[in-house]
């Protein structure tokens, strides 16, 4: 954050879509844990997915796995369409949590947070 502030680093641009974003996300995680609602649709498993060392796959860290990359012959497509991963999607559009990684892709895909990242750089100014 104290990169973007030193004026002989970067353009007001860089400095109003950087700092609103960070001062947009950490509003976003303080309503979530007060209120327990996000403003938007977690994006696990439709933008991030997580895959481990043992092919295991997860829509989100926090879920369990939905299938084994070994057992669907290495297609991911198809694997996040078996019943497990299906049910997990509908899970996840109710999600309440504050996972740093998602929480900033569902920002970033959230067309809405275009409007807001100025609005948030200014207040994080005051």
């Amino acid at each position: 954050r104290h990169y973007y502030i030193d004026k002989r680093r970067s353009g007001i641009l860089e400095k109003i879509s950087v700092l609103g974003i960070i001062k947009y996300s950490q509003s976003v995680k303080e309503n979530v844990l007060n209120s327990g609602a996000l403003p938007f649709v977690c994006s696990a498993g439709r933008n991030i997915i997580v895959i481990e060392p043992d092919g295991e796959v997860k829509l989100c860290e926090l879920l369990p796995s939905v299938g084994n990359l070994k057992d669907y012959n290495y297609d991911i497509e198809q694997l996040l369409n078996n019943e497990k991963a299906l049910k997990l999607f509908e899970t996840i559009k109710n999600c309440k949590c504050t996972h740093v990684c998602f929480i900033n892709m569902s920002i970033a895909n959230d067309r809405k947070t275009l409007l807001k990242i100025p609005f948030y750089y200014l207040k994080w100014k005051k």
